[in-house]
């Protein structure tokens, strides 16, 4: 239970620091604040550097399901656990600035900071913790650069914290999988929740920022298609957790491919995105046949997929309806379709690969 004390020690220090500020008032200068910006952010990089050389070692599995036996990381996972009370500091400059008012402090960052050191110390020692170090250390090393040379890291202030809402989205993804595949964890429920709770925070702020973007975006594009080729993004990111590297860079430059055609309808890269999709279809037809005696009915959902997919590009293409018909509403309705069942198709194979 001592891990849920610094929860109550940070609300009881903020407290005090909230009082004091209003009583005597408090000055930490901007000095201050830059080297401290400065030093969490060199403190960071060097923890991202430490952690991406131990998550380069070994494989997705390894790391979410066992826990790492390294020398090094001991180093780290104590720095990292320092680091979460010594940015308590950054609640003590926001209540100065808002002249102790701790209403006016965000609750994505009062209560970030009153959870994290809980997290953090039911953390350590569980698979999967580095990759907790990199994500987090990363998003801190651009986030305290940001605030020690914004006049230099203004233009990525945006993609920052988009990074921070991927960081925990991926974060999410791994517990699932760790409680889905049995791995040996015992997170406490506090883990789990503070998670969620950073992904809704950060979802809010997102949110608006990708609206704007997704209008400016779909003002420019000239039909539905280019959306629906990212569906192939789908079996790209499938295909990193699996040990098949040709399948994936196939998937990922027919996924540019199909993007780039439907965005300018050249000639050129139409050939080429035809070159890439046959591939994709020798690919999958390929490992389709390794792997048949699987389960009749699987096959039977890909060879669904399949017909439906050449009904609407090739037979439909010699009557000149559906996928290539004149109407180009029919066309990129029809079009949307062979896109969704090709990558389903594809899922059903992606899905038995080891």
């Amino acid at each position: 239970m001592i891990g849920y004390t610094y929860i109550f020690l940070y609300f009881v220090l903020t407290c005090v620091v909230s009082r004091y500020i209003k009583n005597y008032g408090i000055f930490i200068s901007k000095k201050l604040q830059k080297q401290y910006n400065a030093a969490i952010c060199v403190l960071s990089l060097i923890l991202t550097i430490n952690s991406y050389k131990i998550i380069s070692t070994y494989s997705f599995s390894e790391i979410a399901c066992y826990d790492i036996v390294d020398e090094d990381i001991d180093k780290d996972r104590y720095l990292f656990f320092v680091l979460k009370f010594v940015e308590w500091f950054d609640t003590v400059m926001l209540l100065q600035k808002f002249n102790g008012n701790i209403s006016k402090i965000s609750n994505l960052h009062y209560y970030h900071h009153a959870i994290v050191p809980t997290m953090t110390h039911y953390g350590m020692y569980q698979p999967g913790e580095v990759f907790v170090y990199f994500t987090n250390s990363l998003a801190h090393f651009l986030m305290y650069g940001y605030y020690a040379f914004p006049e230099i890291l203004f233009p990525i202030k945006s993609l920052i914290t988009y990074y921070q809402y991927l960081q925990h989205t991926f974060m999410l993804f791994v517990i699932i999988y760790q409680f889905t595949n049995s791995c040996d964890v015992t997170y406490p429920i506090i883990n789990v929740i503070g998670y969620v709770f950073f992904f809704y925070e950060y979802m809010k702020l997102i949110f608006p920022m990708v609206c704007s973007i997704l209008i400016k975006i779909y003002s420019n594009v000239s039909n539905i298609n280019v959306y629906t080729s990212c569906f192939f993004i789908i079996n790209t990111v499938f295909l990193c957790f699996k040990n098949d590297i040709a399948y994936r860079i196939s998937f990922l430059l027919l996924t540019i491919s199909s993007i780039m055609y439907h965005q300018t309808h050249n000639k050129m890269i139409k050939a080429i995105d035809k070159l890439f999709m046959y591939n994709i279809m020798f690919q999958g037809g390929i490992r389709l046949l390794c792997f048949y005696d699987r389960s009749i009915l699987h096959s039977l959902f890909f060879l669904i997929n399949f017909s439906i997919t050449i009904l609407l590009y090739y037979y439909e293409y010699i009557q000149l309806k559906y996928s290539f018909d004149k109407n180009n509403l029919t066309n990129h309705n029809y079009h949307t379709i062979l896109h969704a069942c090709s990558s389903l198709g594809h899922l059903s194979i992606i899905y038995l690969l080891e």
